[in-house]
């Protein structure tokens, strides 16, 4: 199995459930990273899992509209700005 034969077979799936081009293969690793991210696996473990270099980059797949874990929410923590 090579690059090519991989890209070449995804351009023909693509192509037979008239994908949009926008969906490249790339998007399912994208996808992936955020669902697990969504799932609680630790951002760290993700981080290695995507090869990313360095957590930020993994981070930017999480929702930005996500709620406050429940831990920190329920905390006594007073925040003070």
């Amino acid at each position: 199995m090579t690059p090519k034969k991989i890209s070449d077979e995804w351009a023909k799936f693509r192509k037979k459930e008239k994908f949009d081009d926008k969906f490249q293969f790339y998007s399912l690793k994208d996808t992936g990273i955020t669902d697990l991210l969504n799932s609680g696996i630790p951002a760290i473990k993700v981080r290695d899992q995507a090869r990313h270099y360095d957590l930020k980059i993994t981070e930017s797949y999480t929702a930005r509209n996500k709620f406050a874990d429940e831990t920190i929410k329920n905390s006594s923590f007073n925040f003070r700005f």
